[in-house]
């Protein structure tokens, strides 16, 4: 069932990745195009400060677009549990603040998850987004020094910036998928051990791609159980989510990460 859980995920990333890819691709196009006149006018490294708007802006669009699709699957996996869908009933007739109906404490459910997962994506799209253009610039600085003539720069700029699309595309849409869900997971949580005392916290489970591009300490974590509040340990980092780095998991950790979190058993009473 976690394999099936997987593969569907999977599969949801690659096809939001493909209009990012487009938007991306444009944006890497005139800079590409424009560092390269600079270069062969000047022989200098062309300032692309001016690309960091737009890059954070398809970025954003990216990260909300993977985050409403998410969302989407992410309750419809919750709303096919028995057992949450009573507990959702079971909140609302015992519930005094105004929640009547299931329906209620789903929406509930929904905007607080929204809200703490809307207050990551604006800081965490902030940070990357500069943290591309600082590596762009390094990138394109290097790539100078090395003395081209301007067609070979052009075409080693290609090179250099073909990967960093992938990465940024790969990482994107990781992060954004699996904080939505994680966001979810824990309101879900929240609300439903407070309620309801007798519920069993929910538990989530790190799943790897396992193949020889996997990290070695993604391929160990495979199978790691943990509640919901609780990181995963990934060699020497802690995670709350694969490609999280809010407890300060190194880049090796996060970038171009493939691995998937899914709740295990759902809720059980």
């Amino acid at each position: 069932m976690a394999i099936d859980r997987q593969h569907a995920e999977v599969a949801l990333k690659l096809r939001l990745e493909s209009d990012f890819n487009n938007r991306l691709s444009g944006i890497y196009a005139d800079i590409i195009n424009e560092a390269t006149e600079h270069y062969a006018n000047t022989q200098e490294a062309k300032n692309l400060s001016v690309f960091f708007a737009s890059i954070s802006a398809v970025t954003f669009l990216h990260w909300l677009a993977t985050k409403r699709a998410f969302d989407r699957l992410t309750f419809k996996t919750l709303e096919s549990s028995k057992t949450f869908m009573r507990l959702m009933n079971k909140i609302a007739n015992i519930d005094t603040t105004g929640r009547t109906t299931s329906a209620n404490v789903l929406f509930d459910i929904r905007r607080t998850a929204t809200n703490a997962n809307t207050a990551h994506m604006q800081d965490w799209v902030n940070s990357a987004s500069q943290s591309v253009n600082d590596t762009n610039q390094k990138q394109l600085d290097a790539i100078v020094a090395l003395g081209l003539s301007a067609t070979a720069f052009r075409e080693k700029l290609k090179e250099t910036y073909s990967k960093r699309i992938e990465t940024i595309i790969a990482t994107t849409t990781q992060e954004a998928a699996e904080s939505t869900k994680d966001s979810i997971f824990t309101s879900s949580n929240n609300m439903i051990t407070t309620m309801v005392p007798s519920a069993k916290p929910l538990r989530k489970q790190w799943i790897a791609v396992l193949d020889d591009r996997t990290r070695p300490d993604h391929a160990h974590a495979d199978g790691q159980i943990k509640n919901m509040s609780e990181p995963f340990e990934v060699g020497e980092s802690l995670l709350m989510y694969p490609a999280d780095s809010s407890l300060g998991a190194p880049l090796s950790q996060t970038i171009n990460c493939r691995c998937v979190s899914v709740i295990v058993g759902l809720f059980t009473l």
